[in-house]
């Protein structure tokens, strides 16, 4: 019975080690933006309940070969890992940077929690870096380049930049934000976006060679006849791919859906 006792002692103490190698999580106050870069394997962005730094993975921790020569001294030319979780976390007056020091690593997955008031950048066009980023119920200004990862969110209200060379770029918006502009491109992936159906915006959708779909009813503009001095009074009846452009329940911020190849498809909900 003792042994027993002794042996669920112990797979209890090495759990809650594997846990504590896990998770990583710090109050750093009065931080304004947030940047996110180079980030190894698939990221998922919420917002934290109390207002801490808090980032996860399943990665089982490396082992860290010491270089004897390195002793005092930290690297020039990329981050370290001061998180004991592969990342490195540095403030910079009231912006924090998170990032990845192996950029040659692309496995596991990281959860990072944010406080509710921070803007957020992620730079994810490093070739090194994951193919997914995952955002949900951040209520600030966002900000989202990848290569050919897909960008992912839900319950956001921006404003937003999300742009991609080759990913897919899908969510929905709980809101709209008002006070700026928000653009969505992907070069060659597709855009599937929701919104509320009482959004106010002035709209422009494009697609070179894919199609465009809309759940809402959108107020064309008028053509412009003078766009090209050459053509005098005569009116633009087409252009270049397919595209439209005008205002939703009356019009408010600027929204741009733009994809080279893929399909844009714009839902209400």
């Amino acid at each position: 019975m003792k042994h027993t006792i002794l042996v669920i002692i112990i797979f209890w103490l090495a759990w809650q080690t594997g846990l504590s190698q896990n998770q990583y999580e710090t109050k750093i106050p009065n931080i304004r933006k947030v940047l996110i870069e180079k980030i190894p394997g698939t990221l998922l962005i919420e917002q934290s309940q109390n207002n801490v730094f808090k980032i996860e993975t399943d990665k089982e921790p490396s082992e860290i070969v010491e270089d004897e020569r390195t002793r005092g001294l930290k690297p020039v030319t990329s981050s370290y890992d001061n998180t004991g979780l592969g990342l490195s976390l540095v403030q910079s007056g009231s912006n924090v940077t998170i990032s990845g020091p192996n950029q040659f690593d692309a496995t596991g997955n990281y959860t990072i929690f944010l406080p509710p008031e921070v803007e957020v950048s992620v730079d994810l066009t490093n070739p090194f870096s994951g193919q997914l980023v995952e955002i949900r119920g951040l209520k600030n200004s966002l900000e989202v380049k990848t290569l050919s990862g897909d960008i992912k969110f839900s319950n956001i209200t921006g404003p937003t930049v999300f742009h991609s060379i080759s990913g897919n770029i899908e969510g929905s918006f709980s809101d709209l934000n008002q006070e700026a502009p928000s653009s969505i491109i992907s070069i060659s992936g597709l855009i599937d976006l929701a919104m509320p159906s009482n959004t106010k915006a002035e709209v422009k959708l494009m697609s070179v060679s894919g199609k465009i779909y809309s759940g809402f009813e959108i107020e064309k503009e008028k053509p412009n006849k003078n766009k090209d001095p050459r053509a005098g009074e005569l009116a633009q009846i087409s252009g270049i791919g397919q595209k439209t452009s005008g205002k939703i329940n009356g019009g408010g911020t600027s929204l741009i859906l733009q994809s080279i190849s893929g399909n844009i498809y714009f839902r209400n909900k």
